[in-house]
């Protein structure tokens, strides 16, 4: 079980808040970003978990700020810039659950830069879609 901090992204909406709640059920620390103060503010009052606004400066330093140890766990629905800052924090043999883009959805998709950190790192990082386990 990870113990370093496991920061979804689009925290706030019905998948990153589910994902948000899951891990603290699981005894984890949780760090969110949302895009503006009032989901910021629900994500710390009523989720219980830090979190930073993403408008309010670069990703990857918020992250840095809020775990300067590093994460274990990052649950990505954003992609691009939020996806490259996890890949950056993420401790050696870190683990990527890869479910969305949203950054992707209205503009050119743009893949992080670092990639090469999953193997320098001993990244895992796995994709999934709800729709490929209605059977459970």
């Amino acid at each position: 079980m990870p113990r370093a901090p496991v920061p979804p992204a689009a925290a706030a909406g019905a998948v990153g808040s589910l994902a948000v709640q899951i891990a603290r059920l699981c005894g984890n620390r949780v760090i969110a970003s949302a895009g503006s103060d009032d989901k910021v503010a629900w994500l710390r009052g009523s989720l219980g978990v830090d979190a930073f606004n993403y408008r309010d400066g670069d990703v990857a330093e918020q992250l840095r700020r809020l775990a300067p140890e590093g994460i274990d766990v990052y649950f990505d629905s954003v992609g691009g810039a939020h996806l490259e800052a996890a890949l950056t924090h993420l401790n050696r043999g870190g683990r990527v659950a890869i479910c969305g883009s949203i950054s992707d959805y209205e503009s050119k998709p743009s893949g992080p830069a670092n990639l090469f950190l999953a193997v320098s790192k001993d990244l895992t990082l796995r994709g999934f879609r709800g729709s490929s386990n209605l059977h459970l």
